[in-house]
């Protein structure tokens, strides 16, 4: 028998107490944990497992505190990454002049179109009056650029994006400048303790096909948030970094089948940004997650249509058609061409 079902009344812990110590320990113990073990003693059948959650998140997070203390003190140093070579040296040439071609202005291409006139300091200043991300064009120019330069006409691959997530981000410092993770998660998958959503306005307005797209790719949930249906909230699954591994893995196989297949311009383009939608649903990190999806989308654009492209508005691959998103990145390649035209 257990003697827990001798016990008919008790004192719980009260709300405010919770949420004082969750306060005091903020990265080991959630709200909901504390709330969830001290309403009733008959589920403490349960307090193992979560104790054991809460220590191993407590070490787990003194690692990463640890970890950016030695790298976050280091220049970003380009790795050796073992990538299977796709197309021949003098193609990959070819490739890194086109993918440099903007010089000055490649700033461009990390940056949404509407900020253009604002300059390449947009995100840094918050000259756009939202968010400020000192290091934003830093973390691109001096890390992200390089990096895929390097392994342009080289397999894309769940390593290689990670990579690319820790070459964009490489300046996150958390709150201190406006993200939303400290330098010790950069280049790692999220993990089913990061709960992440989005809200959009109808400035981004979903497609039915979109809508569903993102629904049926169990990505996550989509929904409005008023009656006027002005805004929508997304909420993605939580996901272990294996399991966001293996998706990812999964994505990128279908792509290189799709991409072995297409003999035409626009075939490739929709391979291209089908994959760039399948992999920013998955938001594959806590945080940085666009960025990195747009830098990959720039990688297979120049590799395989022949130069990246400027986006006014990335962010609506998370809620476009296919068909509309590859309207979408055709503009963007007229729009690179136009500037590079300009440049001459």
């Amino acid at each position: 028998m257990n003697p827990l079902d001798n016990i008919t009344s008790f004192s719980p812990i009260s709300e405010s107490m919770t949420r004082n110590i969750s306060r005091r320990f903020p990265l080991f113990i959630p709200v909901e944990t504390l709330t969830s073990l001290s309403a009733d003693p008959k589920n403490c059948g349960d307090c193992l497992t979560q104790m054991w959650k809460i220590i191993k998140n407590f070490f787990r997070d003194i690692w990463y505190f640890i970890k950016s203390c030695f790298c976050y003190r280091s220049a970003y140093k380009i790795p050796k990454l073992h990538l299977e070579k796709l197309f021949g040296s003098s193609e990959i040439a070819a490739m890194r002049t086109e993918y440099w071609a903007l010089k000055e202005n490649k700033w461009m291409e990390a940056i949404d179109g509407e900020y253009h006139y604002l300059g390449k300091f947009v995100f840094d200043e918050a000259l756009h009056e939202r968010t400020k991300e000192p290091g934003f064009v830093g973390s691109m120019e001096n890390h992200a650029f390089p990096l895929i330069s390097k392994y342009l006409g080289r397999k894309t691959s769940s390593d290689f994006f990670l990579e690319v997530h820790k070459a964009a981000c490489w300046h996150f410092a958390g709150a201190s400048n406006g993200t939303l993770m400290g330098h010790e998660r950069i280049g790692i998958f999220r993990n089913e303790e990061d709960t992440i959503y989005c809200n959009y306005s109808s400035h981004f307005p979903p497609s039915d096909e979109g809508w569903r797209g993102f629904t049926d790719s169990d990505s996550g949930t989509i929904a409005y948030t008023d009656a006027s249906r002005s805004r929508i909230h997304m909420r993605y699954h939580l996901m272990s970094s294996a399991q966001v591994r293996e998706r990812l893995d999964q994505y990128l196989d279908e792509f290189y089948k799709e991409i072995a297949g297409a003999t035409e311009r626009d075939q490739k383009i929709v391979a291209i940004a089908r994959l760039s939608q399948k992999m920013d649903w998955l938001h594959a990190v806590r945080d940085g997650s666009g960025r990195s999806c747009v830098l990959i989308l720039q990688k297979h654009l120049t590799e395989y249509i022949g130069h990246p492209g400027i986006f006014n508005y990335p962010v609506r691959m998370t809620t476009f058609s296919l068909d509309m998103w590859v309207e979408e990145i055709k503009a963007a390649l007229s729009s690179w061409e136009k500037k590079l035209n300009e440049s001459h």
